[in-house]
């Protein structure tokens, strides 16, 4: 299960197993999730400040179906937590693009919850019980019912825009889920992220003081790092990518961008697994590119050949 790669091209067809197949499992178990630390106005928040609110009864894609609902209770009350039910668990709003969660084919019914799972089923286990929101009902009908169990809606908070920051948690969250990376060490620079926008109005680049770090993948809801990105992350401190030692035979190759041979591999370190981001540093620990792993470290240290990573870029000679 460890071992499957859960984020790729293409949906998954429901069935009554389908939560136990391996590709469902990893993805659940990677989802280990944590709430951000402040609201969209910048207030502090814990998470028994937050009020959780689950969208369910309708499929993706989300930011189509329930997007403009949810901006529209996020702004009234900045405390409110949104959640979208999927077959596969419920997932934070700001993942609504997430394969596989976002990429399940089945009829109508396997979009709904019931009450007694839904507190079970969140991503975080410190989060209150939620508010569960029928997606089908009129926007009034649901800001109604709401301002019944929230109260008023805070003063001024229409005009502020949360749509800044679910695309800076996204990225935060979608590092978390793909690399293992304790998702506490971006909370610092996530309020420093510059977006460049598409004319489709979505997020196609993400700079940090002006470099460019990751490209958001529409295809998976994934994230692709650029070399700058894969430096960033190799001196970030504390962060414990999963990397690939290769041999002095095999540097000059990786340098250029060549795929990592099998039999050319010393050590490996971090949660390595098919299909994961990894760094290919040499054996003085600097960093000489960045790939896709097609193995984990059993297979890493044990195979003599055929391609281990698959190189995206590499550093230059």
């Amino acid at each position: 299960v460890n071992n499957v790669r859960c984020v790729r091209s293409g949906g998954l067809r429901y069935s009554c197993d389908l939560s136990l197949t391996p590709r469902a499992k990893s993805a659940r178990r990677r989802l280990s999730w944590t709430p951000p630390p402040t609201n969209h106005h910048g207030d502090v928040m814990s998470e028994s400040d937050w009020v959780p609110i689950l969208f369910y009864g309708v499929e993706g894609p989300w930011r189509e179906r329930v997007g403009s609902l949810v901006l529209k209770v996020v702004r009234r009350w900045p405390n409110t937590l949104p959640f979208v039910f999927t077959p596969l668990g419920v997932i934070p709003y700001q993942l609504e693009d997430l394969n596989p969660f976002a990429h399940v084919h089945g009829p109508e019914s396997i979009w709904d919850v019931t009450v007694e799972s839904s507190h079970r089923a969140l991503p975080c286990e410190g989060l209150a019980v939620p508010i569960i929101i029928d997606s089908n009902l009129g926007h009034d009908e649901v800001l109604e019912s709401l301002e019944c169990q929230l109260g008023s809606m805070v003063e001024g908070s229409e005009r502020a825009n949360p749509v800044g920051h679910f695309r800076r948690w996204a990225i935060r969250d979608k590092l978390r889920f793909m690399t293992g990376v304790d998702s506490s060490l971006f909370d610092e620079e996530v309020n420093r992220f510059e977006f460049i926008i598409s004319r489709t109005k979505r997020v196609s680049n993400v700079k940090l003081d002006g470099v460019h770090l990751f490209s958001p993948r529409l295809t998976d809801g994934g994230l692709s790092l650029t070399m700058d990105g894969a430096s960033h992350l190799h001196i970030l401190e504390g962060v414990n990518l999963a990397s690939v030692t290769v041999d002095s035979d095999a540097e000059p190759f990786v340098r250029q961008g060549r795929n990592v041979m099998h039999g050319f591999i010393t050590d490996t370190s971090g949660n390595l697994s098919v299909g994961s981001p990894c760094l290919v540093l040499n054996e003085s620990g600097e960093l000489l590119g960045h790939g896709i792993s097609t193995s984990d470290h059993a297979g890493m240290m044990s195979l003599r050949k055929g391609i281990a990573v698959r190189v995206r870029d590499g550093v230059g000679p």
